[in-house]
């Protein structure tokens, strides 16, 4: 056993007589600090992660982006219309058949998310008027 004020094996003794443990000398930096340090340095999955950001905010950005207009002729447009309201009568048409024989009438429809499409699109208001759609509506 040591005697107070001389080292021990274990390292020097403290102020109150125990003995200090001994750190070695080449642990001059905490086990804490170099974790720290290894987590401060970029790898290679870090950057993959940031591009794979950078990708995605690209994404983001460009589906918020306004579009640009559709420019329809106005050819073009009347003769959309007018052979889409021809469909609607014909579907109308079929619609009174299918009411005569006590049948579902389902033709109007299974076009109406088309003719939602149609209404709702600008350059196809006036040819929609023109042609009759208000009328093929109300049959």
């Amino acid at each position: 056993p040591s005697a107070k004020g001389t080292p021990s094996a274990k390292g020097t003794p403290s102020a109150k007589g125990t003995p200090a443990i001994a750190t070695p000398a080449h642990r001059s930096v905490s086990p804490h600090r170099r974790r720290r340090r290894r987590r401060h340095e970029p790898d290679a999955e870090h950057e993959e992660k940031e591009l794979d950001l950078t990708t995605q905010w690209a994404q983001v950005m460009e589906a918020i982006k306004p579009r640009r207009g559709l420019i329809i002729k106005d050819e073009e447009a009347h003769a959309f219309v007018e052979s889409f309201i021809q469909r609607m009568e014909s579907a109308a048409n079929q619609d009174l058949e299918l009411f005569r024989m006590n049948k579902p009438m389902v033709k109007k429809l299974e076009l109406l998310p088309e003719a939602v499409e149609v209404m709702e699109k600008y350059q196809f208001t006036d040819a929609f008027i023109t042609y009759g759609g208000c009328r093929v509506l109300a049959l």
